[in-house]
């Protein structure tokens, strides 16, 4: 959702551009897509010319059969697989790769890389219709190994950016002495990678200029709980002596905040 300025948030705009790169990695393997006819207990093999290198199977619930008479509606509101395993076969036979409940619309299960060209998709259960058959198709994927780890990457730090020191379990506020006065355009606040653990949501940021403390920043980590990525704040250029952060809300309460590191930036 668009934030207080009515723009979509840096990070949110990141997340966006990773989604559609996982979404082209899924398009570049269509031609090896395939469609099925199932019934409940015969196992399926697919089979294909050359051993695919893959990570991931994509299951999609198209269309089913019902003896003349059945209402359509009622073949268009129901998903007909409860349970389902696929495998593969490799040189030890056949291994699980992915298992699961429902498919529905689409059913995408990602799993250790494998090589293999013989597959084997069997619906264990299926819902009690006047014996269904199931129309489904089956994609085998390579989604990029960056693609599906949730841990952010570091952040590039601008130059001449200065770390401050900084526990990655620490107090809420935090106080900095420069070792000289010093002119700063904003800061850098690397989040904990443990989503949803004591993560600010609200901050507060003071400058010490000839020993006076003033307000310089204050506001919110736009979705931060959804997509805990580096935040950074900036503003004019200003002298200055210490600096003062403080979470002033945390997502789930408490007095210590999950963080990675500060940064000053210059």
């Amino acid at each position: 959702a668009p934030d207080r300025r009515g723009r979509l948030h840096e990070n949110d705009v990141m997340r966006l551009k990773e989604f559609r790169q996982a979404l082209q990695a899924i398009s570049r393997d269509e031609c090896n897509r395939q469609s099925l006819v199932l019934q409940c207990g015969a196992p399926h093999v697919i089979e294909y010319r050359n051993p695919l290198n893959i990570n991931a199977i994509e299951l999609q619930e198209e269309s089913w059969t019902l003896p003349p008479g059945a209402p359509e509606d009622r073949a268009r509101q129901t998903e007909l697989i409860q349970e389902y395993l696929v495998e593969a076969q490799t040189d030890d036979g056949w291994v699980p790769l992915v298992s699961g409940k429902a498919v529905g619309l689409c059913r995408v299960k990602t799993f250790p890389t494998v090589t293999a060209k013989r597959f084997r998709l069997t619906l264990r259960n299926i819902r009690q219709l006047p014996q269904p058959e199931v129309h489904c198709t089956f994609q085998p994927m390579a989604i990029p190994a960056e693609l599906l780890t949730e841990v952010p990457p570091s952040p590039l730090l601008p130059p001449g950016a200065i770390t401050l020191p900084l526990a990655r379990d620490a107090a809420t506020t935090q106080t900095w002495t420069l070792e000289q006065p010093l002119s700063i355009q904003g800061f850098l606040f690397v989040p904990g990678t443990d989503r949803n653990a004591r993560l600010p949501s609200h901050y507060r940021f003071d400058v010490q200029t000839g020993g006076q403390w003033r307000c310089i920043a204050e506001g919110e980590f736009s979705n931060i709980q959804a997509n805990p990525l580096p935040q950074t704040v900036t503003f004019p250029p200003l002298e200055a002596e210490a600096v003062r952060f403080a979470a002033t809300r945390l997502i789930d309460g408490g007095d210590r905040m999950n963080c990675d590191g500060f940064h000053l930036l210059t």
